[in-house]
């Protein structure tokens, strides 16, 4: 039953962390969308992404997202900070599938 619970967790949270990406486009952003999709159903976030107004496209262009790769001396490009965006979702997935692998493996020990 606590199996069921984790693995319930770990794929609402991924299918949240993808709704927030949806969410990165809007007014309200990546962590609204994610935390609504993530406490209340990933139905209302979906909803709640849908329903938002979409940022000014300056606005998203001049962000500069806080990583320590970007700490480097010359500025990223547009297409370099969506390489690096495309990466961390790729690693943040990765590491919640290890963590899954961690406790069945736990659990079935």
């Amino acid at each position: 039953m606590l199996l069921l619970v984790f693995l319930g967790l770990i794929v609402n949270g991924i299918i949240s962390h993808l709704i927030g990406n949806l969410g990165k486009e809007k007014k309200i952003g990546y962590s609204t969308s994610f935390w609504v999709s993530f406490l209340f159903s990933p139905i209302i976030g979906i909803l709640m992404v849908i329903g938002s107004v979409p940022k000014p496209q300056e606005e998203i262009e001049t962000k500069i997202e806080p990583t320590t790769i970007s700490k480097i001396d010359r500025e990223l490009t547009a297409e370099e900070k969506k390489k690096l965006s495309k990466i961390e979702d790729i690693l943040t997935i990765v590491i919640g599938i290890v963590g899954l692998c961690f406790i069945l493996y736990i659990s079935f020990k």
